[in-house]
């Protein structure tokens, strides 16, 4: 408690209970970047040390990200948004499906991409640089391929399962 480090190693992230971060030591990595949060239903976070229920990486308290379930969230479910600034898009989709008594899936699918964000040209940047409005050496790392995620909660009787997949890339140099 109170060590200063540079990655997030010292709190739990946790996945409808199960751990995210790695055993490396190194805490959960970018996927925790996306805004692609069509399918979770809530966020329970303890700000005190969990070491003695979680482990050794829950030092500084725990994060846990609980996935909807068909049964709290039933029937089908869309969202789509657009960002003027840094050009970007969104879509999400779900669908909650009860099936029988204690038995409910949830399926959802998501996708995201940017562009980046270009300077404000009340500055006088295309005066200066020409037709691209970027000054000399400017890059945009905001620049952001395609991610995507989809993830399935079901529950049957006394047997859950609960998962995702997901992509996700950051930056101007990734080719994809």
């Amino acid at each position: 408690r109170g060590a200063m480090l540079t990655d997030n190693s010292t709190s739990q992230f946790l996945w409808d209970g199960t751990g995210m971060n790695s055993a490396a030591g190194y805490g959960v990595t970018n996927s925790l970047s996306s805004m692609l949060i069509g399918d979770i239903s809530r966020i329970e976070i303890s700000h005190s040390p969990n070491s003695s229920v979680l482990g050794n990486g829950s030092v500084n308290g725990m994060v846990n990200l609980v996935p909807k379930t068909g049964a709290s969230h039933p029937g089908p479910s869309a969202s789509a948004a657009f960002g003027l600034e840094d050009q970007s898009l969104k879509a999400e989709a779900g669908y909650g499906l009860v099936y029988g008594p204690g038995k409910d899936l949830y399926l959802y699918a998501g996708w995201e991409r940017a562009q980046g964000a270009m300077p404000d040209d009340d500055l006088g940047y295309k005066e200066i640089t020409g037709a691209t409005g970027l000054p000399s050496g400017y890059r945009s790392d905001a620049r952001q391929p395609p991610n995507y995620r989809i993830s399935a909660k079901i529950n049957h009787g006394p047997l859950s399962f609960s998962g995702y997949f997901q992509r996700e890339a950051y930056g101007a140099d990734d080719p994809t």
